[in-house]
């Protein structure tokens, strides 16, 4: 038998008849499989896509930001100690 675990996904309001909010509800959805990082599949996958759109949009200023961290240059461009 798998091991169930509970991911939460969100929240759900109940309300008053006036339209105010009542009280929030978590809503979960059963999962039945974890990664070794404790990721869903479904979890893995979009943070896989969402890291290959950033690195993909903004791929040279992330080269341009290890490059001054490796030498030594803060964001003003002056050297680390100063």
């Amino acid at each position: 038998m798998k091991q169930v675990f509970y991911r939460q996904v969100g929240f759900t309001i109940f309300r008053n008849e006036d339209n105010t909010a009542f009280i929030d509800v978590p809503l979960y959805v059963k999962v039945t499989e974890l990664n070794e990082n404790g990721l869903t599949p479904s979890e893995q996958r979009m943070i896989s896509r969402v890291s290959e759109v950033i690195l993909k949009d903004n791929d040279q200023k992330i080269k341009d930001k290890i490059i001054s961290l490796k030498k030594g240059v803060n964001e003003n461009g002056n050297d680390k100690c100063v």
